[in-house]
This record gives structure tokens, sequence and C-alpha cells, in this order.
């Protein structure tokens, strides 16, 4: 419990600060693209290697991988390193095959699987987007490659690095939308050729990380691994569930490519909102955890994996469900402060606030969803959670005909959030069934999601009192000052509240970050 604890503090103050630039990285890209045809093009860019990622760089690979590398470091380093070496030439191969045909391919790829509605309504979207889509997708082998060195840190409990990679990519982002733009290349194109730059930066920082831990990858001739085919073999069935949210997102973009004209920059700056707490909770979670699951059950200590289990889930479960309430509650300020200037306008700002408030309906699922499927990877299940997974695809799908007519663009978000209860129903439904999880403490642990519950709803009556005492300003910089007292108060209230009803002790928290 102790061991997790610190290890999540240590991702998550790291995912926070990453975060935090990737904030500054999204106000800058409204500032310079807006919402238009270029933004459009952009984000369905920036989304092609985005999906794939998840099959092959922190998603599906790292959680087929990591348990196997987990075992190995406790019973053979030789071993391990022959694993490693094997997996890294899998990873150049393969990935860099889908490169290569992903270059070659794109317009098809892009008419045909992203954005399917662009051919008939928006030619000049497509024409837009091939060549952006081109100049980013070399990522996709980049970080790849620096996820690979991610997952190997984490299982050495090194989680430090890996979670300070996002940084440098937003780096990356934001520099290139200040410098490259005086020199006559459009904004898009600019924020396009940051992908590869921060893909470089983020591949040498890892590989430097590995270099720490005396761990350094090398081409060899051996690939043939006697674990590689069995991990190989799961990787598919891992690559849907861990890609569900980005699967699910992929078909909303579709979705969206038939209507609005701007309604993929909507979702696309609703959904990078949303995705700060759920990086925050679920992805520290999830990173910390594995290792720990792995470990846990390699020595067939099940009650330490149970605890870990119901650790998560309870602290999860508290701070996503008080995250989501902050959100819908301050989603219009939030937007309109950071995003409203430049060439995104309050009407820009107003779709977007109400879109997110749309997909964080679903916040506290998709952080329980994160928690349970590492359960089942870290029992060497993956057909279980696939099989899951194409259930909830179907159900977003038939929500997305409903709610689409009526709600549009803003339907699709919420499709996606309430599509995200059912994944995460039925995930702890089989995680009982097939006894692979158990609750340690379920009595305290129901105590404690309703001591939650009535202090969310006091940290929500302290907003609006605090919206009626201190007025909101026109003013940019007041805004700030008020969204900054708005959220600080807002932590203070719950963290004091849930210190005096014992939900949890905050000096431990405390002894955990000086440490």
């Amino acid at each position: 419990m102790a061991s997790i604890l610190k290890s999540s503090v240590i991702v998550s103050s790291l995912t926070m600060g990453s975060r935090i630039f990737g904030f500054l990285r999204d106000v800058v890209i409204a500032n310079k693209l807006g919402v238009s045809a270029a933004s459009d093009a952009f984000f369905v860019a920036l989304l092609v290697p985005n999906i794939l990622r998840r099959i092959f760089a922190e998603g599906a690979f790292n959680v087929v991988f990591v348990p196997i590398l987990s075992r190995m470091k406790e019973t053979s380093p030789k071993d391990e390193e022959d694993f490693i070496n094997s997996a890294y030439m899998w990873l150049l191969f393969v990935v860099g095959f889908v490169v290569i045909l992903g270059e070659i391919f794109m317009p098809q790829l892009i008419s045909y699987v992203i954005a399917p509605g662009w051919s008939s309504n928006n030619p000049e979207k497509l024409e837009l987007v091939v060549p952006l889509a081109r100049i980013t997708f070399p990522y996709l082998l980049l970080i790849t490659l620096a996820s690979f060195a991610g997952g190997i840190c984490n299982t050495h409990k090194k989680f430090g690095p890996f979670a300070f990679v996002p940084v440098l990519l937003n780096f990356a982002i934001i520099g290139c939308l200040f410098f490259l733009p005086p020199f006559g290349i459009d904004p898009s194109v600019a924020a396009s050729i940051a992908l590869p730059i921060g893909g470089v930066m983020q591949m040498g920082y890892m590989w430097w990380a590995l270099h720490k831990i005396n761990i350094r990858p090398m081409l060899t001739e051996k690939i043939k691994h006697p674990e590689m085919k069995p991990m190989l073999m799961r990787m598919g069935p891992a690559a849907l569930t861990m890609g569900i949210l980005q699967i699910s997102f992929l078909i909303d973009i579709q979705f969206a490519s038939f209507i609005a004209d701007d309604a993929v920059s909507y979702m696309q700056y609703a959904n990078r909102f949303y995705q700060f707490p759920l990086a925050l909770i679920a992805v520290t979670l999830s990173t910390v955890l594995l290792p720990h699951f792995s470990t846990a059950l390699a020595k067939n200590d099940t009650s330490e994996a149970n605890k870990s289990f119901t650790s998560a889930i309870t602290y999860g479960g508290m701070l996503s469900l008080a995250s989501m309430a902050g959100l819908l509650f301050l989603a219009d300020v939030l937007i309109s402060t950071l995003f409203g200037h430049g060439k995104f306008t309050e009407a820009n700002a107003l779709a977007t606030a109400t879109t997110m408030q749309a997909y964080c309906i679903g916040l506290p699922a998709l952080v329980v969803a994160k928690v349970s499927a590492t359960a089942f990877y870290a029992n060497k299940d993956t057909k279980t959670p696939v099989l899951i997974s194409i259930f909830s695809l179907v159900v977003n799908v038939a929500l997305n005909f409903i709610l689409i007519r009526e709600y549009a663009y803003v339907g699709l978000a919420l499709a996606t959030g309430l599509t995200a209860y059912f994944n995460a129903g039925m995930q702890i439904f089989f995680l009982y069934r097939k006894d692979y999880m158990r609750f340690e403490g379920l009595d305290l642990l129901m105590a404690n999601m309703g001591k939650t519950i009535v202090i969310t709803l006091f940290m929500v009556a302290w907003l609006f009192a605090f919206k009626e005492i201190v007025p909101l300003a026109d003013n940019f910089i007041l805004k700030m000052v008020w969204l900054v007292g708005a959220c600080i108060s807002a932590a203070i209230v719950f963290i004091t509240a849930a210190h005096v009803s014992k939900l949890f002790d905050v000096k431990e928290v405390i002894s955990h970050i000086r440490n």
C-alpha cells in the first residue's frame, strides 16, 4: 500500500507537470489555429500516429511486455537481457514496416478509415490533412521506442523518466509554433513538424534513462526468444482492450466528419481537457499497479494483489468523482479563459465546454476500467477484456447513432462517457467471476465511496458559494486569478474534508511527496 502510494505520487507529480505543459501547448494551438479547417486537419494528422501508438507503444505492448519482464527480472537477468533485445528487434521491424506502409497509403487511410465524411463533404480538408499526416506519422516509431524503454524502466521501479517524456513533446510543439511561422511556415505545418522533432527528443531521453540503470538494448540476430510468441499472441487482444478509448474516439471522429464543419476541432479540444484527470489518475495508477500486480501474482501473493487493487479503485474513484464534479462546474470558465483568445472565439469556447462536460460524465468509469484492465493483464488474460471491449464498441456505436441526431457532436461525446460505465461494469463482473481479483474490505470500500460522494457535493457547494462571493471579471489575468483561486480553494475543501472524515491521511501523503 505504502509503496504503491509513494510510486503513484512520483508518477502523478510528473504527469501533472507534463499535463500543465500540455495545457500550455493546447493554449498555443488554440491561439494559432483556432477552430478552422487547418485545426481539423492538424488534429486528424495528430490522431493517426496516436491511434497506433496504443498498439505498439505504452498501450498494448507494455501491458503484455511488462508482466513477462517482471517475472524474468526476479529469476534470470540473462534471460531478461535476451528478451529485451528480441523485443527491440521485433518492434524495429514491425513498426518500421507499418510506418512505411502508412506513408504510402496515407490518402486511403484518411479517406476510408479516419475521416470518411470528408471524401464527399470536405475534399479540401483531405488535401490539407494528407501531407500533414505524412509529416507526423514517423513519430509512431520514435514514441514506440521511447515507450519500450519506459516499460523497462517501470519494471525496474524507475517510474520518473517515462512520466516526464510528454513534456518534451509539448516543448517541441510550443517551440515550433512560436519560431517557425515567422519564417513563412503555416502553423498547422509547424505543429506537425514538431511531432517527429519531439519524438527524437523523447527517444533520446529514454535511451539515456536506460543507460542509467545499465540496460542497453542491442541489435541481435537471436529474435526467437521463447516468450516472444506468447507475447505477440496476447498483443492483439490487448491492443483492442487498451485502445478502447482511442478507438471510441476514432469512431467519434468518423461520425463527426459527416456533420458540422468544426466538429473535429471541438471534440479534440474537449478531449484534451478531460484527458488531464484521466492521465493523472488512471494512467498513473495503472502504470504503477502493473508491476506490483505482476510481482505479487508471480509470488502467489493474492492477498497483496487484492489490497493493491482495492487501494487503486478507492483512490481512483475518490479522485475521479471530485475531478468530474469540478470540471462539470468550471467547464465554461476553464475553456473561455485558457482558449478564448487569438483565433479561438467565445462561440468556439462555449461549444468546446459543452462537449467537454459530456465527456467528463464518464470519467469515474474510465478510471475504474483502466485499473480493472491492468488486473486482467497481470493474470495473463487478454481474451476476456477484448470481448468486453468489442461489446463496448457496439454499445458506443449504437449510442452514437441515437444521440447524434439530437445533440450532434456533443451526443458523440456523451455516448463515449455512457459507454465507459458499461465497460467498467463488465470488467468488474468478470474479474470477480474468474476470481482474478477481490476487494479487500468491501464494506470499507463502499463506506469510502459514500464519504467521497458527500465530500464531492460539499466541494461543489463551495464552488457555488465562491462564484457568488467572488465575481468573475472579463480581464484575462483576473479570470486566471479567479480560476486558480476556485481550483485551489476547492482542492483545500476536498482534502480537508477527506482528512477529517478519515478518507485518507494527509500526513502520509505529504511524507511520500517529501520522500
